[in-house]
């Protein structure tokens, strides 16, 4: 069966491999992985059930091209308006738990994935909500998923930072595993987004921002003062960016402990009700060193498509770092500030080219209000190229700090010649056969700029000749009129002469005559 460390990876590859067949809707029967995986039937087994357990629950995570998921879970105390903050139990979900779980009290369900069910429970023993994960009943039996359960929780437990879910505490209850986690009252980032594109008006010119709720938000006894559209657009803008700057340093805080999360996305950034920013579900985080973050050779994908990193769906041994939750933050904060994503297409494998090989759309064509230094911060925090990213959550969020306080940004746009050098780079097939199409259509202008230039010249030599011959036909004419002149001049004197002889002789012969 192999060792632990054999059957996490195994494990990893598989739940990637039946993710992407789902993604695509192509997803085979048991015995077909079952086959690439020999020796590991088990662990196929239990994965499959998972992945095809997750596509037929209702309410689970959908897998849309623009956000397929591969999490272990939802997202915590997702809530809706107007239902007093909570979500309600799925139609058609099993029946609730015992009343307790652990010493929990069970109050009601916020949402559930493939794996686990988030309750909303009480502490018995102190006066507080939290967030209670429930491994499913049917997956508690699997070592493997036990173990992933169990790896969260200790991931987590790392971390205590007021913008990241906090892990209380993990147990067992009749060998069920659970972790209770800060509860937090707020909506998915994702549900935000969501309700900014159903509200743009019809026709409207440009894409808008993300509406991120606050408490200083008009009462019904306190009537809102008139905004102009544009003043409602920059507040908006605002707080999209201190609500990025917060998460970008909170995801920074979890990398200085070591940590990458490599999902994250809007579904798993919780706004409070006073619009504070809250990351959850480090379900499929790894330790930044040693050999924990590295795909396996089997090329697993873990994460979410749309908000992946190159890097990341790159199909080899590659090694991962905090840039690829860089990148992450990189896509939420563009579809936050156009409400698109970067990268759409019709089918995941469409979806992986588009992000490996083209440039997002400009943002500002998508949404004009944007100033021109967020669209560079944006182009930067999106680079392909990891070493030309921000390096580091922490330099996003001052980015973001500067564009709001309207300092000078650090990252410098792009010109044509660096755009050009980098599709080169991504493209370099394409580069080469563009290359050889160029140079050959060079060479062949050069040949026939040489044509063209010999032809000139013999034309010229042939018109110069032209106009020497007439030039020296021209003087042949005036030479020969010059001796016909001449000659007249010459008859007319010969013709004078005589005529003044005659009349010299009559007059000699008259004088004799007398």
């Amino acid at each position: 069966m192999g060792t632990r460390e054999e059957q996490g990876k195994v494990c990893e590859a598989v739940r990637a491999l039946l993710e992407k067949d789902r993604a695509a809707g192509a997803l085979k029967g048991v015995d077909h992985y079952k086959n690439l995986f020999p020796g590991f039937w088990d662990v196929v087994a239990e994965e499959f059930e998972v992945v095809a357990g997750a596509t037929r629950v209702p309410g689970g995570d959908g897998i849309p091209v623009s956000g397929p998921t591969v999490s272990s879970g939802p997202p915590l105390a997702a809530t809706t308006p107007g239902q007093g903050g909570v979500v309600s139990a799925v139609p058609g979900s099993p029946p609730m738990p015992a009343d307790r779980i652990g010493p929990y009290r069970v109050v009601r369900e916020l949402g559930r994935g493939g794996m686990g069910v988030v309750y909303e429970a009480q502490d018995t023993r102190l006066p507080r909500r939290v967030a209670l994960k429930v491994l499913s009943p049917q997956f508690s039996a699997s070592t493997h998923l036990r173990l992933r359960f169990q790896r969260e929780a200790e991931l987590a437990s790392k971390l205590d930072h007021p913008h990241i879910c906090t892990v209380y505490e993990a147990g067992e209850d009749d060998g069920v595993p659970y972790l209770a986690m800060r509860y937090v009252e707020g909506r998915p980032l994702s549900d935000l987004v969501a309700s900014s594109r159903e509200a743009r008006p019809p026709g409207a010119r440009t894409s808008g921002v993300v509406h991120i709720p606050t408490k200083e938000a008009p009462s019904a006894t306190t009537p809102e003062k008139p905004k102009t559209t544009s003043g409602e657009t920059r507040l908006d803008l605002d707080r999209a960016l201190v609500l990025f700057e917060k998460a970008a340093r909170a995801l920074h805080y979890a990398h200085g402990k070591g940590l990458i999360h490599r999902d994250i996305k809007p579904h798993n950034i919780m706004v409070t009700d006073g619009g504070e920013p809250v990351l959850l579900d480090f379900g499929l985080a790894r330790e930044e060193a040693g050999e924990g973050h590295q795909l396996t050779q089997t090329g697993s994908l873990m994460g979410t498509p749309a908000y992946m990193s190159p890097e990341q769906l790159m199909a080899q041994r590659i090694r991962l770092d905090r840039r690829t939750d860089v990148y992450s933050m990189g896509v939420a904060l563009y579809e936050c500030l156009t409400l698109r994503l970067p990268f759409e297409a019709p089918t995941v494998d469409r979806l992986y080219q588009r992000i490996l090989t083209t440039d997002p759309e400009d943002p500002r064509r998508l949404n004009r209000d944007l100033p021109g230094d967020l669209k560079v911060v944006l182009e930067t925090v999106l680079e392909k190229d990891r070493d030309r990213r921000y390096q580091s959550a922490e330099d996003l969020a001052e980015e973001l700090r500067r564009v709001r306080e309207h300092e000078p940004i650090r990252a410098r746009p792009v010109g044509p010649l660096g755009r050009l050098s980098r599709w080169s780079q991504r493209s370099p097939g394409m580069a080469t056969a563009v290359s050889a199409i160029f140079l050959s259509l060079a060479g062949g202008l050069a040949l026939s700029l040489n044509f063209l230039k010999a032809a000139r010249m013999e034309r010229d030599a042939k018109r110069d000749a032209l106009k020497a011959e007439e030039e020296a036909s021209r003087l042949a004419r005036r030479e020969r009129d010059a001796k016909q002149e001449a000659l007249g001049r010459e008859s007319e004197a010969r013709s004078a002469a005589e005529e003044a002889r005659g009349v010299a002789l009559a007059q000699l012969r008259r004088a004799r005559s007398l």
